[in-house]
């Protein structure tokens, strides 16, 4: 009795131990171990996953394993939102790649619909782009003395950025048409 007195006041991890290897079935074990189990969890760093997942390891079935279990489910949830913002603050939000990427790691993420939005408007502006070029390139081949080659141009691209040109060249045609030739 004397020892377990000298042993449970003193409230050192070290004693308790020695007690309860000294006495593992005397009538204080069962009160050893819980004032051990106690120092040991007062001693976990809970904002340590490590430590956490040692006291579990250590107590699998100890008093505080479920709340060690919930600090360090907090505290994935926490690394993973801060993974994830670690993230979205690297993308490039003019790169159709950085921005899939991300959607690709991060499908529900908080930022997974501006991702989104920003990743339509791109598509969109990469595909205004490719019209532009392909009118481009259309306009350049067209023989603008040709109407059937105008008409078919205008058919295809009525409202690119040459049309006026196409029009022009229409007028052109109609005015050429319209006043015969003055030869002597």
């Amino acid at each position: 009795a004397l020892e377990w007195s000298k042993a449970s006041a003193g409230g050192r991890l070290a004693e308790l131990q020695d007690f309860l290897r000294k006495y593992p079935n005397g009538s204080h074990a069962s009160a050893a171990a819980q004032q051990i189990q106690q120092l040991e969890w007062d001693g976990v760093d809970k904002q340590s996953s490590s430590a956490l997942q040692a006291y579990v390891r250590s107590h699998p079935q100890g008093p505080h394993t479920a709340q060690a279990r919930q600090s360090l489910d907090t505290l994935e949830e926490g690394e993973k939102v801060r993974a994830e913002q670690s993230d979205w603050s690297a993308i490039d939000g003019n790169s159709r790649k950085s921005l899939e990427d991300f959607l690709a790691k991060h499908p529900s993420s908080a930022h997974a619909d501006t991702a989104g939005r920003l990743l339509a408007d791109l598509k969109k502006k990469e595909e205004a782009i490719q019209f532009d070029r392909a009118e481009g390139n259309a306009w350049s081949a067209v023989n603008v003395k040709d109407r059937q080659a105008i008409e078919s141009f205008v058919k295809l691209f009525p409202s690119g950025r040459h049309r006026p040109d196409a029009d022009r060249a229409l007028s052109n045609l109609n005015t050429d048409k319209a006043s015969p030739d003055e030869s002597p």
